[in-house]
């Protein structure tokens, strides 16, 4: 998500389905990343309007009784894909 305004209001930038996030298959042990081709680059591009000294990001997920460990890494805001 995005706010424009510090954080008054968010607006979503994407929404990953549990299909995307599984993106080493379903485990019902705990999972633990073991090695580099075990991440998903992910790539969403911003309108211009959006990059200004008030705006803010955030991640929320939100996890259900089957979840597994989650790794977030990486985040890089810039002007070029």
């Amino acid at each position: 998500e995005y706010s424009t305004n510090c954080g008054t209001t968010w607006s979503n930038l994407a929404k990953i389905s549990k299909a995307e996030l599984a993106n080493n298959g379903y485990y019902n042990t705990e999972f633990h990343v073991t090695n580099n081709t075990q991440w998903a680059a992910k790539s969403y591009p911003l309108n211009v309007n959006v990059l200004t000294s008030n705006t803010f990001f955030r991640m929320r997920y939100r996890p259900s009784d089957l979840s597994n460990n989650f790794y977030f890494d990486n985040f890089e805001i810039n002007s070029t894909p």
